[in-house]
């Protein structure tokens, strides 16, 4: 499954943003990711998840995703009742010809949001020493 990570750009953005609160950074950034950012990437994944002909409840209108942490970032994955979200996902199986990666795309399209979130953040952690 996908995790956040940050492009070249992004992380020099954010690297200035930690050096002004060498202190807080880690906690700042983790209740970010855990509070925040995690939620909206779930919500951006959820937003392409194809709906399904079939009748009764679908990925798509349920919480089909969880997330995990890690020092510093999160990565998000499927719940084990929506484990067939892997399917339409890499294009695997007849009704599934080709690959969708929402799980992918979704993060990828949330990703400068986050980070520009997250430095934010952090200068906001710094203002009182400024």
């Amino acid at each position: 499954m996908p995790k956040f990570q940050l492009d070249n750009q992004e992380l020099e953005s954010l690297i200035k943003a930690m050096k002004l609160v060498p202190e807080n950074t880690e906690r700042v950034a983790n209740d970010y990711f855990k509070n925040i950012g995690s939620k909206k990437a779930m919500l951006e994944i959820i937003e392409l998840i194809p709906v399904g002909e079939g009748k009764g409840p679908h990925a798509h209108d349920g919480k089909p995703l969880k997330a995990i942490y890690f020092n510093l970032g999160f990565s998000v994955t499927r719940k084990r009742a929506f484990d067939y979200l892997a399917y339409p996902n890499y294009g695997i199986g007849p009704r599934n010809p080709r690959e969708q990666l929402f799980f992918e795309l979704g993060l990828e399209s949330v990703s400068g949001a986050l980070t520009e979130e997250i430095t934010q953040r952090l200068i906001e952690a710094a203002a009182p020493k400024i």
